[in-house]
């Protein structure tokens, strides 16, 4: 199943969400699985193995059809195409967003580029932005410690322990993650090579634990300012890196955010 919101951004199947739709029909009417299988004509291991889901992140859970959304909406009796709806939730987005001549990226552009499909957002240090505007709902920090040299178990660790920090006001939702201190971590750590190298699990990593948390990483965006981006020997190599482990490139100068190969152009520019 797939779509596609006013902002043209895609949607996947939220395996999940149906899975707790599902047990708490079901259970409100009081069936059994096998009760509902021979209501809905599926089988009942199918139906034990799509509730599944709803007690862990269970890669391995099936995808239904829309001919078995159909049958169990028959089923409950409720209208197919707003329980398909009710059912997706955005594709994450691995961001790679360059900020030239600003202390922090502007996050109601960043809202509008993205649309509604973030109901919350979650920044690092010093991405607020200014009361006026509408700031991020909370505030993480996966640097608390200043530390000499980058670690990635350590990152890691850090990030579970904040998204369950504000757990109570994250799950059940699609989260919008800015990371600003990538770049700023990269002029002091005395192996800036392994923050790049983290690219390629980063994402991963964010919606693992956005996941243990009930949570959707809608949108994991990781800023780098472009003055410490030119201080790289390595420039070309970092650059062909970090697009190629990002799902969007966004170039971010005074109030207005490019994409797209129009924001590659400008990156490049910016940091040469």
């Amino acid at each position: 199943m797939a779509s596609k919101t006013s902002h043209r951004r895609p949607l996947e199947f939220d395996a999940r969400r149906f899975a707790d739709w599902l047990w708490r029909s079901r259970t409100a009417h009081d069936w059994s699985t096998r009760e509902l299988a021979l209501r809905a004509g599926i089988s009942q291991p199918y139906v034990v193995a799509l509730e599944r889901a709803r007690l862990a992140h269970d890669a391995g859970s099936p995808t239904p059809t829309v001919n078995v959304v159909a049958a169990l909406a028959a089923a409950f009796d409720v209208d197919p195409i707003a329980l398909i709806r009710k059912t997706l939730r955005p594709t994450p987005r691995h961001v790679l967003l360059v900020v030239d001549g600003a202390s922090a990226p502007p996050i109601d552009v960043i809202r509008e580029e993205t649309g509604e499909t973030a109901d919350v957002w979650v920044c690092g240090r010093g991405q607020q932005a200014p009361k006026q505007s509408k700031p991020c709902t909370h505030d993480i920090r996966l640097h608390r410690e200043s530390m000499k040299e980058y670690d990635p178990d350590k990152i890691s660790a850090l990030l579970d322990r904040e998204l369950n920090r504000i757990v109570g006001d994250i799950e059940g939702k699609n989260i919008g993650l800015v990371f600003g201190e990538t770049s700023s971590v990269m002029s002091y750590v005395s192996n800036p090579d392994s923050l790049i190298e983290f690219e390629t699990r980063w994402k991963d990593i964010v919606s693992e634990s956005a996941a243990t948390v009930g949570a959707h990483a809608a949108w994991n965006v990781c800023v780098y300012e472009a003055h410490i981006l030119r201080g790289r020997r390595d420039l070309d190599e970092t650059m062909e890196f970090l697009f190629a482990h990002h799902d969007e490139h966004w170039y971010a100068k005074g109030s207005r955010v490019h994409t797209g190969e129009n924001a590659k152009d400008k990156i490049l520019k910016a940091v040469a």
